[in-house]
């Protein structure tokens, strides 16, 4: 959508609302009980980033929903407003 955008305008600028960070309880519970089965530790769960597997962001928390969104408009030349 971002690229569509910067096609037909000369800038886009992206402010995230509430909706942009909401994220998938069932799936980020699904992901921290496999995490945890696997002997990793709280530290490496944590540290890890959004990865899309299928349906949904991947995200467990909010805030790395939204450094995942920043890094998209980083690379995609978009304004963060």
């Amino acid at each position: 959508t971002f690229q569509t955008l910067k096609k037909k305008f000369g800038e886009v600028i992206f402010t995230p609302g509430n909706h942009d960070l909401w994220i998938d309880k069932e799936r980020t519970r699904i992901k921290v009980a496999t995490t945890l089965d696997s002997d990793d530790d709280i530290a490496s769960t944590s540290s890890r980033r959004c990865r899309t597997s299928g349906k949904g962001d991947g995200c467990t928390t909010s805030i790395e929903k939204l450094e995942k969104i920043f890094q998209l408009c980083i690379e995609e030349g978009i304004r963060i407003g």
